[in-house]
């Protein structure tokens, strides 16, 4: 989703958005729409571009990033089954030392 933000003077919808683990902030929404996977995005500054809601990356006045929802990034694990194997093959049982 692309969102167009609204300065503290400029209004918009009112919505809480988190800005890390456990800490929300109420911002401004102009508007929104749907984006499709790898269409560009562009991003003026000044202003900040949470992404992930734990990282930000500051744009300055006059800067702009084009960003782009893609499915060739970064494999993300599931956690579950990994330790789910973990277990099942014995590698979470602690070695003891034979005599």
């Amino acid at each position: 989703m692309a969102a167009d933000m609204a300065n503290e003077a400029g209004g918009g919808r009112k919505i809480n958005a988190p800005l890390s683990p456990g800490l929300f902030a109420q911002v401004g929404v102009r508007d929104h729409r749907r984006i499709e996977f790898d269409e560009a995005v562009v991003f003026n500054g000044a202003g900040v571009l949470a992404l992930d809601g734990d990282r930000d990356h500051k744009l300055s006045d006059g800067a702009s990033a084009t960003v782009r929802v893609r499915r060739d990034g970064p494999w993300v694990p599931n956690l579950a089954r990994v330790m789910r194997y973990a277990a099942d093959a014995g590698i979470m049982a602690a070695q003891t030392a034979r005599s």
